[in-house]
């Protein structure tokens, strides 16, 4: 899948509020995605999510989470519908220079 894909997809699921599954730096992560950006520092397209199963190097679930597009792999829309956590969610991310995507 490549990153137009990836980007597609999950531009989908953001705008139907559904979980996401997919591989990420060789772990699975299941993530309820919230906005896709241009990250600030990084100057490509990242994911804002918040991970609510699967594995994380970074530390405990459920938190929230960036993820470069041109690494996730495997990516499966779910047909889960979530409920945005609009209370702790920055739809004006500090970290994204360009906003593509948001709930």
């Amino acid at each position: 899948m490549d990153l137009e894909e990836v980007n597609k997809k999950l531009r989908q699921a953001i705008e139907d509020e559904l979980i996401v599954r997919f591989s990420y730096k060789w772990r699975t992560r299941v993530v309820e995605p919230y906005l896709i950006g241009v990250h600030e520092e990084e100057n490509e397209l990242m994911l804002r999510g918040f991970q609510i199963e699967g594995e994380s190097e970074s530390g405990g679930l459920p938190d929230w989470r960036l993820f470069r597009l041109a690494k996730i792999s495997g990516l499966k829309i779910t047909e889960q519908e979530f409920k945005p956590r609009r209370e702790i969610y920055e739809p004006n991310d500090p970290d994204m220079k360009k906003v593509v995507s948001r709930i």
